[in-house]
């Protein structure tokens, strides 16, 4: 590797921390280096790899349309070499910034075609994070059943291929389409696998992440049963999970998860002083400082 690209190496890396920081404008001063050099090289395939820097940056800083610009142009780049693995990759990064930018038709025809070459490659892990991106697009514009289908098909695949961190991930967001279709039966049934899969991966802020989704599906569909002895052993439930979610939120120090606990824990509350159903064990299992804590509805 001769000098010349051991700097442009270098000026990448920086431009790379500085996305990471935030620091949108540094990051891309950075990058224009690492382009000139990579130009002065005539070296296409990391030209093609720069412009894709360049536009994830203008992505993650909100900038879309310079970001579109600058992956088509990694994407032509790429087309001219033939690389047909990166040329899919660059269908992937311009539906995900449609999708960020609100674009949805145009996020799920550019996630078709990442699809489509996906296939005809036979990259069966790829093919799972298409129907993946295909699923969060569809979640994004709010029609979830098209969601579902898609995050299913995803989480399948990454059955079948083994890829268990992925199965849990997808185990989040079927639930949450569920969840925002009101159907919560459903959602307690995909939170409840989410939060067993976690569990015996030893993953414990996700467990209680899980823990606490569940309890407050539970405490949702309480909410809407018109049969009160339904009801009340569904908050029971759901404070058993939540507390659950306490116990580990606290003992991994986990503060984030904490306050979104202590939230649903007081939510439980109100529901079940709703429904005059409030006992003395559950009085006793309440936390302290709840008080504090803003009801939200």
């Amino acid at each position: 590797m001769s000098l010349q690209e051991n700097v442009a190496n270098q000026w990448y890396w920086l431009a790379d921390c500085y996305s990471d920081w935030g620091k949108y404008e540094q990051a891309l001063e950075c990058q224009q280096h690492c382009l000139l050099i990579r130009q002065s090289l005539n070296d296409t395939s990391l030209i093609a790899v720069t412009y894709r820097q360049l536009g994830q940056i203008y992505q993650t800083w909100g900038k879309y349309e310079q970001a579109i610009t600058y992956f088509q142009q990694s994407r032509d780049l790429y087309k001219q070499l033939g690389k047909e693995k990166d040329i899919a990759d660059l269908w992937y990064w311009l539906a995900d910034c449609y999708r960020d930018w609100g674009k949805y038709h145009q996020a799920v025809e550019y996630e078709q075609k990442d699809l489509a070459l996906r296939q005809q490659l036979d990259d069966q892990t790829r093919i799972a994070l298409a129907h993946y991106q295909l699923g969060r697009i569809y979640q994004t514009w709010g029609k979830y059943e098209q969601a579902i289908i898609y995050h299913q098909q995803s989480h399948d695949l990454y059955k079948q291929l083994g890829l268990k961190q992925d199965v849990a991930n997808l185990l989040y967001w079927i639930p949450s389409c569920y969840r925002n279709l009101k159907n919560y039966t459903k959602a307690i049934e995909y939170y409840q696998q989410s939060r067993n899969f976690h569990q015996h991966l030893g993953h414990d802020e996700s467990e209680a992440t899980r823990c606490m989704q569940l309890g407050n599906s539970q405490r949702l569909l309480a909410k809407n049963s018109s049969d009160r002895a339904v009801a009340f052993e569904l908050l029971s439930q759901a404070e058993q999970n939540i507390l659950q979610a306490i116990q580990i939120s606290t003992t991994g120090d986990y503060k984030e998860n904490l306050a979104y606990d202590y939230i649903v824990f007081s939510l439980i509350g109100q529901n079940a002083y709703a429904y005059r159903l409030l006992t003395t064990r559950y009085r006793k299992n309440k936390l302290p400082n709840l008080k504090n804590i803003i009801i939200l509805a």
